[in-house]
């Protein structure tokens, strides 16, 4: 019987999906080449993780980031950097159509789950589990589908693309402030919007308790 030695960390979350690979593929086969070119360099960002259990996942067409909140670099700021990068990426391969949320939460995970079976070689990896299950992953998730409703309905809060920053991440102010300087150049796209004001179809925002996002773009 496997050992279960549970852990729980407060981390901010991070994700990205480019949207349209799938249905592109069959008639443009460079997109293959181009996301593999995106994802290098979403890998390259040059990040200050420094505690346990942060990391950055580039998986298929979605990039997912976990920071810990014990980072010493303020856990907004490496968010920040990690949404900049991934939208002028995505952008500089020709993906101009995308999703961000950046949410913040307790995240408990199996630490022997983490546990990496190998090959051969260090990279051929035959067994691996990434634990992206959590609240703070299920909102940004449940974003992505809450907003893919609203924009069937015709009711897009924001047409553009853009990542939306969770306000247990960063409040209005806080993203008014990091955008005037240190380098990461991102533009509010608009006041913060209260997803629990929002419904579509009788569908409504599934976590009350963090409904406020603000989208930022480049």
């Amino acid at each position: 019987m496997n050992r279960v030695q549970q852990e729980t960390m407060t981390a901010c979350i991070f994700y990205f999906d480019v949207i349209g690979v799938r249905e592109a593929y069959p008639s443009d086969a460079t997109i293959v080449t181009r996301l593999q070119a995106f994802q290098r360099s979403v890998r390259g960002i040059p990040l200050s993780f420094g505690s346990r259990w942060s990391t950055l996942i580039t998986l298929y067409d979605n990039v997912w980031a976990r920071i810990n909140a014990a980072e010493a670099t303020p856990v907004e700021h490496i968010a920040l950097t990690i949404a900049t990068s991934s939208m002028r990426y995505a952008q500089g391969n020709g993906f101009h159509e995308y999703f961000g949320a950046c949410t913040m939460g307790d995240h408990t995970f199996d630490v022997p789950d983490k546990a990496l079976v190998e090959g051969l070689e260090p990279c051929d990896i035959r067994i691996q589990h990434i634990d992206t299950l959590s609240d703070p992953h299920m909102r940004a998730a449940s974003l992505e589908k809450f907003l893919a409703r609203l924009h069937r309905a015709g009711q897009d809060p924001i047409e553009t693309p853009c990542v939306w920053i969770g306000e247990e991440v960063a409040d209005y102010e806080i993203l008014q402030t990091l955008a005037q300087g240190q380098g990461l150049h991102y533009n509010l796209l608009s006041t913060t919007i209260d997803f629990n004001e929002l419904s579509v179809d009788g569908h409504h925002w599934r976590f009350p308790q963090h409904s406020r996002f603000t989208p930022i773009g480049i």
